[in-house]
């Protein structure tokens, strides 16, 4: 497979949400750990699968799917916890006529 090495753009923007920095940290973690898809572009252009050796077998592209998975459902979690939270404080507020 040929790459676009010489023709591209890339683009950098500040990310200021610490908890998006976070999960950005996160998946590039990931990529780091894949012991499957990795490759190595060498000087020569060369693109060849990095050794996994006796490591387990990590696809980031899968292991990062499911790490989003597991963000999701965190954050819906806690978006629920907190609509029940406001809706017994509206309640309370009810009671005491405060």
């Amino acid at each position: 497979m040929t790459r676009n090495i010489d023709h591209r753009i890339e683009v950098a923007a500040p990310v200021r949400d610490e908890r998006l920095k976070q999960r950005i940290i996160d998946i590039v973690n990931i990529h780091f750990t894949d012991t499957v898809k990795a490759r190595w572009l060498d000087k020569e252009m060369s693109n060849t699968y990095v050794p996994r050796g006796n490591r387990k077998k990590v696809r980031s592209q899968i292991a990062i799917y499911d790490y989003l998975k597991q963000v999701e459902k965190q954050t819906r979690k806690n978006k629920e916890q907190q609509e029940q939270y406001e809706s017994n404080q509206g309640h309370e507020h009810d009671r005491t006529g405060e």
